[in-house]
């Protein structure tokens, strides 16, 4: 089939790389191009033609309108930006944003005001547990063999059971880390990776049983 390419050129105020992607192209914000297969020139320019309608057709009155949802090249979830009537309107219908009203900008305001009340709840959380665990010790033993052969090394696994068991704090074995192989008696330090850089640390006492 014949192929008809497209080249898009900018100053700036067209994003033709959301243009040309479109079409099934690509490139950058001010230089983009694109190759259509199967379709001929007329009907290459109505593709484009629409889209330029739906992008910057309609009521030439920029509009603001909050972003329900990451929207390439135009902006992220949230984000309120200013578009033209035209495409503004597809972003409403296509429920991708909504008008950047007073009430709506009032609605977004209490979202991201819970949505932080809801994180500082979170890492207070987090430094309660890392609080209660900090400082503390268990003890675990390692078996030795009768030619003072050692078996294994400790793992995270038991180095959760035994923290719950001892204190009750439940431990996620993936959030352990511990700083070297245990393999032999002696005081080892460990780190209690929780979330949103928070950490906490304790030691684990090793000693030897033999056989």
């Amino acid at each position: 089939p014949d192929t008809v390419g497209i080249s898009a050129r900018s100053f700036g105020a067209v994003n033709v790389q959301v243009i040309m992607e479109e079409m099934g192209g690509g490139g950058h914000l001010h230089s983009a191009a694109t190759q259509v297969q199967g379709l001929s020139v007329d009907d290459c320019y109505a593709q484009l033609k629409h889209i330029l309608d739906i992008e910057y057709g309609g009521s030439s009155e920029p509009m603001k309108v909050i972003l329900l949802e990451d929207v390439k090249g135009k902006g992220k979830k949230d984000q309120i930006i200013e578009v033209a009537g035209g495409y503004a309107n597809y972003l409403i219908t296509s429920k991708l944003a909504v008008a950047a009203t007073e009430e709506n900008l009032e609605k977004l305001a209490q979202e991201k005001e819970r949505l932080k009340q809801q994180e500082i709840q979170y890492l207070n959380t987090l430094n309660k547990i890392a609080e209660s665990i900090e400082g503390k010790n268990i003890t675990l033993t390692l078996q030795v063999g009768k030619d003072g052969k050692r078996f294994g090394s400790i793992t995270s696994k038991q180095i959760a059971e035994a923290f719950e068991e001892k204190y009750q704090i439940m431990i996620d074995k993936k959030k352990i880390e511990i700083h070297g192989e245990i393999t032999s008696a002696g005081i080892y330090p460990i780190t209690v990776n929780l979330d949103k850089g928070i950490k906490a640390s304790f030691e684990v006492h090793i000693v030897e049983k033999r056989d």
